[in-house]
């Protein structure tokens, strides 16, 4: 899941259905963040830095 789009969609769904049923707000949002640090880290450590030929 490389599509951040998707991803702000899905918290924001989610959380909203949380938060009305009940669930208290920080520990949403504390989750909410783990999840966008853990995607950003799987996404960070996909990148290769292109380098020159290797002769």
């Amino acid at each position: 899941m490389r599509n951040w789009g998707y991803f702000f969609a899905a918290a924001f769904f989610a959380s909203y259905l949380m938060v009305s049923n009940g669930v208290p707000l920080l520990p949403v949002l504390a989750g909410v963040a783990v999840a966008a640090l853990s995607m950003w880290l799987r996404t960070a450590s996909g990148r290769k830095v292109a380098r020159g030929p290797s002769h």
